[in-house]
């Protein structure tokens, strides 16, 4: 992509004001969600999958979020 692209323009002036970090608790979030992923393929249950599911959309919902506090 173009470094002045419109749609990076788009994307920039998107996210201006979102917190858009990849802080700790966020890395924490996702880096336990990939580990109930996992041992969800071998157990086999179907809650550990929905919790991982879960973990990564309130991983998503502080990123974008504008409460950067």
């Amino acid at each position: 992509m173009k470094p002045n692209s419109k749609l990076l323009q788009r994307l920039r002036s998107w996210m201006r004001g979102r917190y858009g970090q990849n802080d700790t608790l966020n890395r924490f979030l996702n880096n336990l969600a990939l580990l109930l992923i996992v041992i969800s393929f071998f157990i086999r249950t179907g809650w550990l999958l929905l919790i991982a599911v879960m973990l990564i959309g309130i991983s998503y919902w502080r990123l974008f979020s504008k409460k950067i506090y």
